[in-house]
């Protein structure tokens, strides 16, 4: 009995010591642009196996395992589980015909195990998952957040917001097959390609990696203010909502709702009508199950450097932060492994993308100028300035982050310089003798980049939702004040004094119009429609490929490197297109790159391919060139757009390198 009585009090300790400060939601705390800050979503770390599993005991302390518990949670306390499901698989005693109550056993979560295959891994998606034999629920979801980069309590939540499953005692297995709701459309079934415990977790974490890699590929972007529908039904209406975060945007793409004031006022049942619950449900569960959703004080302890300066030679370490004078900015060493700045609770720059993988990171502003930012001796991020007279690297009350050198001069900075007000939106084009002020800006017609004219006096090109500045007039630092183009035909950035950049077009009376265009391009035409400058920032289209000597498969296009598998000096020696789906590069020790496309449904007539299945070192493809597999069932083309194209079905790319010079639709699931 003491035995018994000590393992039931470690158990419930272990659980409370998953979250801390959990409370129960509150729906004025719901806020739709950031339902859960990144550093959380992405936390792999948050929870161990033995945690996992001891929080899927705690939802459920009896299994159901053979139905013979009273149906009491459906409003039928005098018949069993077992018989509720026989009346309505036969639609007798008065209850509708639904085949899919199967007779037991009934597998909860906190029994479940099932074989796992082995998942290869998927370029800058996840890492590959070993293969295994009854693995629990508990061990599947903990290898999958540690593969992918997943906090496992996103996928417990996800679970459960899906299918109940974490609380439900008998679950069908219709539940299971379609547990986190991937490929599950509203408007259609689920498809069967991807059903199963295991393939369901594993392509939702999947699916979440793929919004974080390529978010330009889709509706939804961080940084973005866009309209939300309130339900599936469109003529219920939208709301406006600035999406703060990469997290939150991907939960948008994959549940497109957000909820109304009828299903927040009543958060634990129905709103009206018009209400849809999917993200205000996985806000809600997460924060009563695990606490906050914000990366805050709660989830990791952080200490203040008692400045806003680092001086050659010193360090930040994890957890500690720089506060500008004013207090309105903070530069935290994060303990992802991320340098990251917050204006308040916004986050407005960051070195890189989160990657747990680098926690314990550290940033050096080392005595050769360069400030970097190491996890262990490996150099993650840097300003490059090593060399430099650099002397202060400060977080400044503009909040901008401004390398000094020894004579005041700027050496690099993060061009985050904050005047408070509004951006100003000043359409697609600049005519002759229209200028960008600090802080107006041009977006290309598809939203897909925008123009800004920081205040820091660099005019620079971004990527939607600032995720990416793919060019500058590296201006900052020099007190320009307007950009403008001029009747000459020149584009100029002004300062005080004078023009401190300019395109180099002037004396023209021929040209039409600076222009920046849906493919990223910034162009001053002339009258006659050809270019006579531009940032040379288009997508263009890949030329061909080649399976390089130290086994990196590159794309080019003409002498630029568009797209690789980044496998140079790994000892890849063979590409194969395999019957599962999978396009896979191969070394001595096996496999060590894949597209991740293995188990993806399969195309109803066979192809045919004008090469065989294999690339071997030296191999190069054309555009016009195809790859079957043996089976004839998958096919691998370089387009004429220049793309590299994995086809699972004549109209349905399973893959691409994205190098065809224009956006993915947003509704392709890559």
């Amino acid at each position: 009995m003491i035995k018994t009585i000590t393992l039931a009090l470690v158990a419930i300790l272990a659980s409370l010591l998953i979250a801390n400060n959990v409370s129960a939601a509150n729906k004025n705390d719901f806020n739709p642009g950031r339902i859960i800050d990144d550093y959380v979503f992405y936390n792999s770390d948050a929870m161990s196996t033995q945690q996992i599993q001891t929080f899927l005991e705690s939802k459920v302390p009896n299994c159901d395992y053979n139905g013979t518990q009273p149906a009491s949670d459906w409003g039928y306390p005098n018949i069993t589980h077992a018989q509720l499901a026989e009346y309505k698989r036969n639609g007798s005693n008065g209850f509708t015909r639904d085949t899919g109550f199967h007779a037991p056993p009934y597998k909860c979560l906190r029994a479940y195990t099932q074989d796992t295959p082995q998942m290869e891994a998927a370029s800058g998606l996840c890492q590959s998952v070993p293969a295994g034999t009854n693995k629990s629920a508990a061990q599947i979801i903990k290898d999958i957040s540690v593969a992918c980069g997943i906090n496992p309590q996103v996928l417990i939540v996800l679970l459960e917001k899906e299918q109940s499953l974490v609380t439900d005692n008998w679950p069908l297995n219709r539940q299971l097959n379609s547990a986190t709701g991937f490929a599950c459309p509203d408007t259609a079934p689920c498809d069967t390609s991807y059903g199963g415990f295991f393939y369901q977790v594993y392509y939702a974490a999947r699916q979440f990696k793929i919004y974080q890699a390529y978010p330009d590929r889709y509706n939804y972007i961080a940084g973005r203010t866009q309209a939300i529908l309130w339900s599936p039904n469109t003529a219920c209406g939208s709301g406006q909502v600035f999406i703060e975060n990469q997290a939150t945007a991907g939960l948008y793409i994959y549940t497109p709702y957000q909820p109304n004031a009828a299903a927040l006022n009543n958060l634990y049942g129905t709103g009206d009508g018009c209400s849809a619950y999917g993200n205000r449900n996985f806000w809600r569960i997460f924060t009563d199950w695990f606490g906050s959703t914000y990366a805050g004080q709660d989830r990791q302890e952080l200490f203040s450097k008692g400045t806003n300066t680092l001086s050659r030679g010193s360090q930040l370490k994890s957890g500690e932060f720089l506060t500008s004078p004013n207090g309105r900015y903070t530069l935290i060493m994060h303990p992802s492994g991320q340098l990251l700045m917050y204006k308040s609770k916004q986050l407005i720059w960051q070195s890189d993308s989160i990657n747990w993988t680098q926690r314990g990171a550290y940033l050096s502003f080392q005595t050769d100028g360069n400030v970097v930012l190491y996890r262990d001796t490996t150099p993650l991020w840097s300003t490059g300035s090593d060399g430099s007279s650099a002397t202060r690297f400060s977080l400044q009350n503009d909040g901008n982050l401004v390398l000094y050198g020894d004579a005041n001069q700027v050496l690099w900075s993060s061009g985050t310089i904050s005047n408070d007000s509004p951006l100003v939106y000043k359409g697609s084009t600049l005519s002759a003798g229209e200028s960008l002020r600090p802080g107006e800006y041009l977006r290309s017609p598809d939203w897909r980049y925008f123009l800004l004219m920081q205040g820091d006096g660099n005019l620079v090109l971004y990527t939607a939702g600032h995720t990416q500045s793919i060019w500058n007039s590296g201006s900052h630092g020099k007190g320009g004040n307007r950009v403008s183009l001029q009747s000459d035909g020149n584009l100029v950035i002004y300062n005080s004094s004078g023009a401190i950049w300019a395109s180099g077009t002037d004396g023209r009376s021929d040209y039409a119009g600076l222009s920046l265009q849906s493919d990223g391009n910034l162009v001053l035409y002339n009258t006659t429609g050809n270019a006579i400058w531009a940032s040379g920032t288009d997508r263009k289209g890949g030329e061909f490929v080649s399976f390089q000597s130290d086994g990196n498969l590159v794309l080019y296009g003409g002498q630029k490197a568009l797209w690789a598998t980044g496998t140079d000096r790994k000892g890849g020696t063979s590409l194969s297109l395999q019957s599962d789906g999978n396009w896979v590069m191969y070394g001595s020790s096996g496999a060590i790159w894949a597209t991740g496309t293995d188990r993806r449904p399969q195309s109803s007539v066979a192809y045919e391919c004008s090469l065989t299945s294999s690339l071997s070192i030296g191999s190069r493809l054309n555009k016009g060139d195809s790859i079957c597999s043996p089976n004839n069932l998958f096919k691998l083309s370089f387009q004429s757009d220049g793309n590299l194209v994995l086809y699972a079905r004549k109209t349905s790319p399973s893959w691409a390198s994205g190098t065809d010079g224009v956006f993915f639709r947003s509704d392709l699931n890559l």
